[in-house]
């Protein structure tokens, strides 16, 4: 994930749209981040400008952005030297990762002076930096690097801006396709990807190593005329496309994180990740950062759940442990029934004082067999002994084998809440397990970082199942959590609709409204791989799914939401594919 060179110019060229905008306004919402607003007769924008390490980055935004009530000091300086501004140019530097935006604007006087803010998109070195045009001097910059912080290049006021130390590689709009293949090739000890890294000014990894598929079988100095006339080639296509501007935009997305974006079709990752494409750069960053911005958010405010439900998980596996190996210590009960039958055929033979008696086995073909018996008891309060430790032997093995079953059942419950929290995406999914644990007395304790239950105790409105449309016509629904499930497999399915499940895996229930038609296999597998991409074996290969007519599952009295048993079934085994799962996709 990296804001290269040739995304940045894409991002320049969009911005060129808007040259002659005035500034309106001007935020600093965070201690890195700048929001302009830019109005002209067409259309009013907002521009967003990071200096983040983490997503540094500038783009047009359609978020909702605060302003907080006390501006910094470098938004109140912005705001003096731009303040009503007009956007003269912007410009970059050949491939560079620096964009700036030159302003014109007249002092309290009523001088024309003309400013340009540079974006330095760099990873932890990112800045912002206002400087005036006419004698380069630096006003401010959102960050200030001095002396101490760096010997190369110093960022502070009143001292000249100098412009980010070029590195010696080649411009690929400026350079030769063969020339760029020939230094290429001249790198030595490197695969191709990482030789295109140290030649091409402005391609970040994700595009050096689509460039180099199929291509790092060998070191490129071991290039032949075939390889170079390949990477020629492609180098050539890139340079087109760069210069004609036609890029195809795209995220990368993984559970709906997403985890990459470019300018080209990103093929490497084959269906590992599904993929987004959008109109406009800005359009693609704003949804990126936006979308993994609210996933973290999601995250962090699923941590209090899934810690909650973690927690009471290994306190039933503890609890289960213990109750499986005191079944197992009362599992030889019988065998104190026969101690107290052999004692009670020998009663006449069991004197006060004895410690051991040896008695005829009639249950071991009358073989000899050594008892202990209490020497301060009759015959037959010794007789009485055995007896009651087989009894209660035998309630506590009755009692443990619920336990046991009941402990199961939770824990499968719990595991299966737990996955779908994981799978949640947004807060109305969570907020709809909040709900469903507390009716099934789960109460969750309110925590600061965590979901925001008082708010989720009042009545919600009720959501639906996932819906798609399969490739013959079929509908299939899939649950987003165990309620839904329920009530897809119990209500809303007819006995002759088709019923799948991940087997012994976590997952949702997926249901195949067949309408009175014979489902085909197409939609067979299809629907399989649903179920398995909307269950805990996500991200593996090779998911058995288990389906069978919807008049084969059956809810025990008493289960909890979500737990079904069926039968005269049938196993299919199929790859998640989020592509097709999103292709399907038609509500949800």
């Amino acid at each position: 994930m990296a804001l290269d060179g040739i995304f940045l110019r894409s991002i320049k060229n969009e911005l060129c749209d808007y040259i002659g905008s005035r500034i309106d306004r001007i935020y600093q919402p965070l201690p890195h981040e700048i929001v302009i607003f830019l109005r002209n007769p067409r259309k009013n924008v907002k521009l967003l400008i990071c200096a983040d390490s983490a997503c540094a980055r500038i783009h047009l935004t359609q978020k909702a952005l605060k302003n907080p009530q006390n501006p910094p000091m470098f938004c109140l300086l912005l705001r003096k030297r731009l303040g009503n501004g007009r956007l003269n140019s912007v410009f970059q530097s050949g491939l560079d990762r620096v964009v700036s935006l030159e302003f014109e604007t007249k002092s309290e006087i009523g001088d024309v002076e003309n400013y340009v803010l540079s974006v330095e998109i760099m990873g932890r070195h990112s800045n912002i930096i206002l400087y005036d045009k006419k004698n380069g001097v630096i006003v401010d910059a959102i960050k200030r690097v001095s002396e101490s912080m760096s010997r190369v290049r110093q960022v502070l006021p009143k001292i000249k801006y100098e412009s980010v130390p070029s590195k010696t590689k080649l411009n690929i709009l400026e350079n030769d396709p063969a020339h760029i293949v020939g230094k290429v090739c001249e790198t030595k000890g490197c695969f191709l990807d990482k030789a295109l890294l140290l030649t091409i000014e402005g391609i970040s990894p994700l595009i050096s190593r689509e460039l180099s598929l199929n291509m790092q079988e060998k070191f490129v100095e071991s290039f032949d005329i075939l390889d170079k006339t390949a990477i020629f080639d492609r180098i050539r296509k890139l340079i087109n496309l760069i210069k004609s501007n036609e890029f195809k935009y795209v995220a990368l997305i993984e559970k709906n994180m997403p985890k990459e974006f470019s300018f080209i079709d990103i093929t490497q990752y084959g269906k590992f990740y599904s993929k987004k494409f959008f109109k406009s750069p800005s359009e693609l960053l704003d949804f990126f950062y936006s979308q993994r911005d609210y996933i973290q958010k999601i995250s962090q405010r699923s941590s209090n759940i899934i810690r909650y439900l973690e927690n009471k998980i290994q306190r039933i596996e503890k609890t289960l442990s213990v109750r499986v190996k005191e079944l197992f210590s009362v599992s030889n009960k019988d065998e104190y029934k026969k101690y107290g039958d052999l004692l009670s055929a020998n009663i006449n033979n069991i004197h006060r004082g004895q410690k051991v008696i040896e008695v005829e086995n009639f249950y071991d073909s009358n073989k000899p067999v050594k008892l202990k018996i209490d020497p301060e008891k009759t015959p037959v309060q010794n007789i009485q002994k055995y007896y009651k430790i087989y009894k209660k032997a035998k309630s506590a093995q009755k009692k443990l084998k619920e336990l046991i079953e009941n402990s199961r059942n939770e824990l499968e419950f719990l595991e299966s809440e737990l996955d779908l929290v994981y799978r949640s995406s947004n807060e109305d999914e969570l907020g709809e397990i909040v709900r469903e644990l507390n009716q099934e007395n789960y109460y969750l304790k309110e925590s600061g970082r965590g979901l925001d239950l008082k708010k989720n105790k009042t009545k919600s409105k009720k959501f639906k199942p996932l819906k798609f449309m399969s490739s013959d016509g079929f509908i299939i629904l899939c649950g987003k959590n165990n309620k839904q499930n329920d009530y897809l497999t119990t209500k809303k399915a007819d006995k002759n609709d088709i019923w799948l499940h991940t087997h012994n895996i976590h997952g949702s229930h997926v249901v195949i409204f067949s309408a009175g038609r014979l489902v085909s296999e197409k939609t067979l597998e299809e629907a399989a791989i649903i179920a398995a991409y909307n269950s805990k074996g996500r991200g593996g290969s090779k998911i058995p799914v288990d389906y069978t007519p919807i008049k084969n599952v059956h809810k025990p009295n008493g289960a909890k939401p979500g737990m079904v048993i069926f039968e005269k079934y049938k196993t299919v085994f199929v790859d998640p594919d989020s592509e097709l799962v999103e292709k399907l996709l038609i509500d949800g």
